[in-house]
Formats: C-alpha cells, structure tokens, sequence
C-alpha cells in the first residue's frame, strides 16, 4: 500500500486541528479592532466575543455531552461559571467605570459577528448532514447578516468603516468555506471506549495542555502588538493578521520538512519543540524590531509544529494499543475525541482569556502610547510557558514512545499470537505503568555532546525480533552511545552493583574517584555518592535486567530474567568483553579497552541455547562497535544460532565471530 494517500490524510488533518480555531481568532481580531476604534481599548471586544465564543464552542464541539466524565465535566462546569462571572463584571461594573457612549453599540456589534459566527455554523451543520455544500444559501446569510452593521458604522470614521467592511467581507467569506459543523451526540459513541487506556489518557493530557498553550498564546500575543508605536490602528491589526497567517505557514512547513526527511515524532523531537515555544514565547514578548519578532516567531511556530507532530503521530498508533484491551476502536472516533479535546481546551483557555482580558479593562481603560505594565508582561509570558510545562510534564510520562511503539508494530506484523508479548505490551500501555523518564532526559542532554553517526540501521532485521545487540564496552563510551543511539527497542544487562546507589558509590570510588587530589578520603566518598545517585537513576530508568556475578545461582536469574525478557518481547543488549587488570597508583583494578575489543566472555552465548530451548526459534547476535575517536556506531551482519552445534562448540563459536565483527566494523571506521 503506498503510503502518499496516508500522508495526504495526515496533511489535511494537520491543516485542520491547526486551524480548527481559526474563524474564532479572525472573528476576535475584527472585535478588538473594534473596540480599538470605539473605546481606545481592544480588551473590552476580545473580552465580550471569548464570552460568546466559549457557549458557541460548548455546544458545537460536543463538550456538553461529557457529563459522564468528571474530571473534564468539572472543568467545563468551572470554565463557564469563571465566563459568566467576566461577563457580569463587563456588563453591570465596566460601564460605569468607562462611561463611554459607544459602549452599547460596541456591544451590540460584538454580539452580531458571534451570532453572524453562530449562524455559519449551524448553516454549514445543516447542509453537511444532507451532503450538500449549501454555499449558495451561505453567501446569502452573510449578506444578511451585513445589513444590520449598517446602523452601527455610524460610530466610525470613514476610514475604520472601509476597514470594518473589508474585514467583515474577508470574515465572512471564510465562514463560508469553512467545514464547519456542530458535533452530535451519536457522533460521540466512540469516544468512552478509550477509558481506562493509561497511555491514552496520558496522551489526552498532553495533547490538552499543548493546545491550552496555543490558544493562550494567541491571545497573549494579539494582545501585546496592540500596545505602543506600531504606526496606525489599520498597520497595526494588519500585522497581527499577518502574524497569524505566518504562523500557519510555519507549522505547513515544518511538516513538509518532516515528511520529506522521515523524521519520527518522538519524545526528543516533543522535548526540542517544547523548549523552542518556551524559547519562542518568552522572546517574542521581549524582541524589538521587525527583524528579531520574525526570528522568534519563527522559533515559536517551529516548536508549536514540533510537539503537534509528535502528537498527531502517536495518535495514529492508539487504534493499535486499544485491540491489545480487546477493544474495536476505529480511526475516525479517534479523530471525533480529539476534536472534542481541543474544543475542550479551547474552552479552557478562552475562559482564563476572558478573566485576564476584564481585569485589564478595569486596569487599563485604554493603551495608546502606552508602555505593557510589568504585571501584565509577566501574564503574557507566564501562562502560556506554564501550560507548556504541563504539556511536557504529560510527555515524560507517555509509556508509548518510540521504542514501544516500534515493539508494538513488530508484534501487529507479525501476524501471530504470541501472549507473552501481548501481556507486557498491555502491562506497558494498558495498564497505568509507571514510566522511568530519566532515560529520556539524560539523552536529550547527552546526545548533542557524542554527535554519533549510526551506520548499519539496513541491517536490523525487525522481522526476526527480538535478537541480542552485543557492544563493545570502551569503560563508559560503549553503554551510553548504544543506549541512546541503537536504533531499536531493548532492555540491557547492567552490572547489580551499579543499580543500588550505595554499592555503585563504592564501585566508581574504586574505579576513579578515589585519585582525585587534594581531598581526604571521607570527601572523596561523599563524591562518589554523589555522583552515584544520577547515575543510578538513569541506569535504572533503561529498565535493566541486572547481571549477577557472585555465585552460580545469581548468574542463573540473570539468564532466566533475560529469557522472559526475550519471550516477552524486548531485544537485549550487552556488554560481553572481558576486562583485564590493571595497577593504576597504588591500587589494583580492572579496565576495559578504549580503541579495540578485548577478549569476550563466552557465558552469554548460553542465551541461543535457553532460549531455542524455550521456543525453539534461533536468536540472532548483532555485533556493535562505537568508536569514541571518530564518533561512529557501526552495526554488523547477525550472527545466528545453530542448534545443530554441540553446545559448548556454538557458544565458543558466536563469541569468537562476535568479536571478529566488532574488530572488521572498528576497521571500517578508520
């Protein structure tokens, strides 16, 4: 199946949950510039549409069908209290307060262009349900819906009025093309079945706090351009529609560019993108000048399309992870519950809008040549930094990332029933799994000082999963570039003593700490804890399988763990060589080579045998060499297990040509 079709779908659905909002932001653009014209303010317009805006949103997306959901019913119940709370404030106290004549024309211009934005919608309801486009009769209510803003243009200059007109035109015509619709309750029956999905519900949360975070940006910054100098009301409120469109075209962009370079929405893309609407939102609230606002903009929107891809590519796998429930979910009640989340969300956050916008009302009447008080900078900048915080704090906690997505493929391909995968994977995204996000971190962090190029990713063979990864150790080099560089899922063998912050305190006091100069030997041993405790949290978060050494029996759970790994599901990856000893000061220890592979343990061949004797299936050894020097990791031919051999022959056999591999790949790297 060519896979253009697909990415066509995908296109026009990035397109639409980017722009699912965006009549709501042109038809609040047109009331603040109203209100700009009339009141001197542009709060007062954004204030009183968001309040039409959030019921019109609350009863077209669906949000009043969730009542059987607590949580987002209380939250909607809390968002349309906190509206009529605003708009009681905006329509009993701000008259009073103002004491401006063209506040109730204002108001009841406010209130035709939602009720102009209203009857679109259910216009285009109406002809979606009966498969007609209907534009005929869409144009004609827009027409209508021009003539009573005839009585109320009186209050504008002639300028403003041509202005108002073309925008109202613009507008409307929008409206018109639009596929816009309400959300039926029959439309909605797919959108339970998702409950009690661990992974999903982890997933809604970030997807929420992430559009939450949209939004409010939005605001924020259409609100920021309407202070200080920017040249006329027209330049100015053209720049903020410019504004817009050029965030549009980023997000199009990036994904193109995501598409055509096969870029996988993972969590390190999610945690770049994050960091970079961090980034974007609190400079663009700082730049001065043309130049760096379109820089920054473009950091934001770049980081806006980031997480939003991550998202929409995950969304994709949860048909999947709902069969492993023995649920029947199709793509379509996927898409329905994340139109109703985003309506939700927009809910949200047009209702903190709306509080934000009526207390600057009060506090600033109007903002010409006005300077941003310092308390509403900090507003514009901290709420929506804040909910992208949440965003990513959900995103460290989604089980499903790229590793367990792949497993879950590799399984669906497949084609075959095996229970033993089946159960961990719905451990894993089923059921609420407590996921090890230091892993995920540290590589964000490490990845960009190794700058390692991965040759050999051909070479893995998925369709014989799972396999063993064997890696050369070079002291530290080896474990941390094939941990976070290895292009596949796994689980991998790690000494016990470095998973238990005490014992690794007194293992890399052994090994180094304890030459460091001019400190006493208790000091000493405070660093090494010290440095211990990060370092057994990440080793832990790889969700090892710990290598015991000390007696036969210990060594036994270690392949056994690793059979059960196996059989589940998960490759493992290991590090066999043997260390040599070495005097370093006064003190004997062990080391391992840095530029070559030393000789190889031939224990761990033991697992070819174990496991053919499990399944009766070959495991197949891929040999691994990271190069420190020339920053490689270069990923061999696999070696295969023979049941045929005598054992003790086999073992010795896959050790040695392990090790030839690793040292034919170290070639190559020179």
């Amino acid at each position: 199946m060519s896979s253009e079709p697909h990415n066509d779908q995908r296109g026009r659905r990035v397109r639409s949950n980017f722009s699912a909002f965006g009549n709501n932001f042109a038809q609040l653009l047109l009331s603040m510039y109203l209100s700009h014209c009339m009141l001197g303010s542009p709060f007062y317009g954004a204030a009183f549409f968001l309040f039409v805006d959030i019921w019109t949103v609350y009863y077209t997306s669906g949000a009043h069908y969730v009542s059987s959901r607590r949580g987002l019913q209380s939250m909607i119940f809390i968002a349309l209290g906190s509206s009529l709370i605003a708009a009681s404030a905006l329509i009993y106290a701000l008259p009073s307060v103002l004491q401006n004549p063209k506040l109730t024309p204002l108001t009841l211009y406010i209130c035709l262009i939602a009720l102009r934005n209203v009857g679109s919608v259910l216009l285009g309801d109406h002809f979606k349900r009966r498969g007609k486009g209907g534009y005929i009769y869409k144009v004609l209510f827009q027409l209508l819906a021009l003539l009573p803003c005839l009585w109320l243009d009186n209050h504008l200059t002639p300028e403003q009025f041509r202005i108002t007109w073309i925008r109202l035109i613009v507008t409307g015509t929008m409206l018109i093309f639009s596929p816009s619709g309400v959300i039926h309750r029959q439309q909605l029956r797919g959108v339970h079945k998702m409950q009690g999905i661990h992974s999903y519900l982890v997933f809604s949360s970030t997807g929420f706090y992430a559009q939450t975070a949209f939004c409010l940006g939005v605001f924020m910054y259409m609100c920021y351009i309407c202070f200080g100098p920017i040249g006329s009301l027209t330049l100015r409120y053209s720049a903020i529609a410019m504004w817009l469109v050029a965030v549009v075209f980023i997000f199009w962009m990036f994904r193109q560019l995501q598409g055509r370079l096969h870029i996988r929405g993972g969590f390190n893309t999610f945690m770049v993108g994050a960091l970079m609407w961090i980034v974007g939102t609190v400079a663009l609230f700082s730049a001065v000048g043309t130049l760096s606002s379109l820089l920054w903009l473009v950091v934001w929107g770049m980081g806006i399309a980031a997480t939003n891809a991550v998202l929409l590519n995950l969304e994709e796998s949860f048909v999947a992870v709902a069969a492993l429930d023995d649920k029947s979910v199709e793509r379509g009640e996927l898409q329905m519950r994340g139109h109703l989340s985003r309506g939700i969300a927009y809910i949200f956050s047009a209702s903190i809008m709306l509080l934000v916008l009526t207390l600057w009302c009060f506090v600033i009447p109007d903002v010409e040549n006005r300077e941003i008080p310092s308390m509403v900078r900090r507003t514009m900048m901290f709420l929506p930094v804040l909910f992208i915080g949440l965003s990513l704090f959900f995103a460290l906690r989604q089980p499903l990332d790229v590793a367990n997505r792949d497993k879950l493929n590799n399984f669906l391909d497949a084609e075959m029933e095996n229970e033993h995968i089946r159960e961990n994977l719905k451990n894993l995204l089923v059921k609420k799994y407590r996921t090890r996000f230091g892993v995920k971190i540290l590589m964000l962090m490490v990845r960009p000082l190794l700058h390692l190029k991965v040759y050999g990713k051909e070479k893995i063979d998925a369709g014989h999963f799972p396999s063993i990864f064997v890696c050369n150790h070079g002291i530290f080099y080896g474990p941390i570039s094939a941990v976070i560089y290895l292009p596949t899922y796994f689980r991998p063998w790690i000494d016990r003593k470095m998973l238990s912050r005490e014992e690794a305190a007194r293992e890399m006091y052994g090994r180094f700490v304890y030459r460091l100069p001019l400190l006493s030997e208790k000091c000493k041993m405070r660093v090494a804890r010290a440095l211990a405790r990060p370092v057994v949290w990440g080793l832990n978060s790889c969700n090892p399988i710990p290598v015991e050494r000390d007696n036969l029996r210990n060594v036994m759970s270690t392949f056994h763990l690793t059979i059960d790994s196996l059989r589940e599901g998960d490759n493992v990856l290991l590090f066999p060589e043997r260390p040599h000893k070495a005097t370093l000061g006064d003190r004997q220890t062990v080391v391992h080579e840095t530029d070559t592979v030393g000789e190889m343990f031939t224990g761990f061949a033991n697992i070819g045998k174990m496991y053919h004797d499990a399944t009766g299936k070959s495991l197949r050894f891929y040999p691994i060499y990271t190069d420190k020097r020339r920053h490689t990791l270069r990923i061999g031919d696999p070696i295969t297990y023979d049941p045929s051999t005598p054992h003790k022959e086999e073992k010795e056999r896959i050790a040695h040509d392990l090790r030839e591999a690793m040292l034919a790949l170290r070639g190559m790297s020179e």
